[in-house]
């Protein structure tokens, strides 16, 4: 297996290539490149792939990346991925961009990639610098890679990316993208790209050197002017689109220059991709209003609901891979199922027909046990563990109530460590026969019909439930759980909700 050096790992672009190589099953080993291996950003990455290996280092000294990367693989590196940071490093950009083509062609590197910017279409980009200091930039790294690869062993692809949907982002940056996008453009239209699909191209290029080298591509997925964009946002999110007050947007134009003279370009030039001829390549390429429904962290949570066909703990890892394909900000699941209840007492009682079990860490384990994973040398030894609740579930605290529907009545409690459900009450059922037990449940793949077997397991364990599904869906991915007998259509529908509209604090669910 052959290797792929990949610049800017956890950013964006580098972020976005990585998961389009995992999720089309690329044959490489990704050495993903990071200043810090133990950032959370990096170990995250890990998580995608086992081809996925870290190799800590710095873009001003490409020749220590290419050591580290050493020490992590055997594989000889035969293609590199190259993104540096532009506005804001415009000191370094071009150095750094430079350096990283020669220390690449000093490694015997087979196939690099290089993501530039568009400066007026494929065929002009190559001769058009334009006056914007990091399109200057990136014009000069194209044009040394492109010269000092002639008459070598290694073969260059050129990504040239317009505008970012991803630069409308929560907070000032992103009110003072759109209040310069409606002042200096005006009825111009703009072209935007999102960073998904750059790394869907590069994917695309490690993939099929022998159709992409030597070429230059531009890429766009919309292009918009500025009231079609707070239109999309408008009809997207139901919200207006977030801006500034337009004096200061004036003010940061004129006082960044990299900034000003982008957005008088945008108005004067403008970005040349041929969107149709890329749909040809990308049928499902992402306009403004897919970006926003799949990808954008502007407009709050997001929730996707998905079904199980059938019950199992390997439908349930199926089901969750191929959602966060689809929707690649997810961060934290709630798995609801129904269960087999053990008739034992917990602190909160007897458990019995109709109460709900909700998962919390225990002693060695996250909350949930695949019970029938292991391995048998005279007895049957289990192994294996799975994923930790997510942060947001140890978040909870104080106590809040609140009404669905006309007499029904749900009260939750914030409780540090889990999520308790602490009476679910309406004309149909009394209150004081519904109890949310706490603790650690079994999932597996055996549909578990006899009740020795059961309460040998309820003892060993100490769980209260047995379930199928769970294993499948925590054995990489951070969920809540929570199972009942009966009720459950109450349970879901009522709590899942509420639950996620509680804030949560670095992480966003989507």
């Amino acid at each position: 297996m052959t290797a792929i050096l990949v610049t800017g790992a956890t950013g964006k672009q580098g972020g976005s290539l990585i998961r389009s190589l995992v999720n089309r099953k690329a044959p490489f080993e990704i050495l993903a490149v990071t200043r810090n291996s133990q950032s959370s950003s990096a170990q995250r990455l890990t998580q995608l792939s086992p081809n996925i290996k870290l190799v800590e280092g710095n873009l001003d000294d490409p020749a220590g990346i290419f050591r580290n990367a050493q020490k992590v693989t055997n594989a000889p590196v035969w293609g590199v991925f190259s993104v540096q940071v532009a506005i804001g490093n415009a000191s370094l950009e071009e150095t750094q961009g430079k350096a990283l083509v020669d220390e690449a062609l000093k490694q015997n590197v087979k196939f690099f990639i290089y993501s530039s910017v568009d400066r007026g279409g494929e065929a002009r980009s190559p001769q058009n610098p334009t006056n914007i200091p990091h399109f200057i930039n990136k014009h000069n790294i194209e044009q040394h890679l492109m010269e000092k690869s002639k008459n070598t062993g290694m073969q260059w692809f050129i990504l040239r990316p317009t505008a970012f949907f991803d630069n409308l982002v929560p907070g000032f940056f992103g009110k003072v993208f759109a209040s310069s996008y409606k002042s200096v453009l005006k009825d111009k239209p703009l072209q935007l790209v999102a960073t998904s699909d750059i790394g869907f191209f590069g994917a695309e290029g490690f993939l099929h050197p022998e159709k992409y080298a030597g070429r230059g591509l531009s890429l766009a997925g919309d292009e918009l002017n500025y009231d079609q964009f707070a239109k999309a946002f408008q009809k997207k999110t139901g919200q207006s689109l977030p801006t500034t007050f337009g004096f200061l947007a004036s003010i940061i134009l004129a006082s960044m220059k990299d900034f000003g003279y982008m957005f008088k370009w945008f108005h004067d030039e403008g970005y040349k991709a041929d969107i149709s001829e890329l749909k040809k390549i990308k049928p499902d390429l992402e306009d403004f209003e897919t970006w926003l429904e799949k990808e954008s962290e502007i407009t709050g949570h997001n929730i996707v609901i998905a079904a199980m066909w059938q019950a199992g703990n390997a439908i349930a890892a199926t089901v969750l891979t191929q959602m966060r394909t689809t929707f690649r900000n997810v961060r934290f699941g709630l798995l609801v199922g129904i269960c087999g209840g053990i008739p034992a007492v917990t602190e909160d009682g007897m458990i019995r027909l109709g109460d709900v079990v909700v998962s919390k860490p225990a002693g060695l384990y996250s909350g949930v046990i695949q019970y029938d994973r292991g391995k048998a040398a005279g007895i049957f030894v289990r192994t294996g563990a799975l994923a930790p609740h997510h942060q947001s579930s140890f978040w909870l605290r104080k106590p809040l109530a609140f009404s669905v529907r006309d007499q029904e009545m749900i009260h939750c409690w914030k409780i540090f460590g889990a999520l308790t459900l602490v009476y679910l009450g309406c004309a149909a059922i009394d209150p004081q026969r519904i109890t949310v037990h706490r603790g650690t449940i079994a999932a597996g793949e055996l549909l578990l019909k006899d009740g020795m077997k059961r309460d040998i397991l309820g003892q060993e364990y100490g769980v209260l439930s047995f379930e199928m599904g769970a294993a499948g869906a925590l054995s990489d991915f951070p969920c809540l759980t929570w199972t009942t007998a009966t009720h459950i259509r109450m349970t879901s529908g009522m709590v899942s909700p509420r639950l996620l509209r509680l804030p949560m604090q670095k992480d966003r669910l989507t």
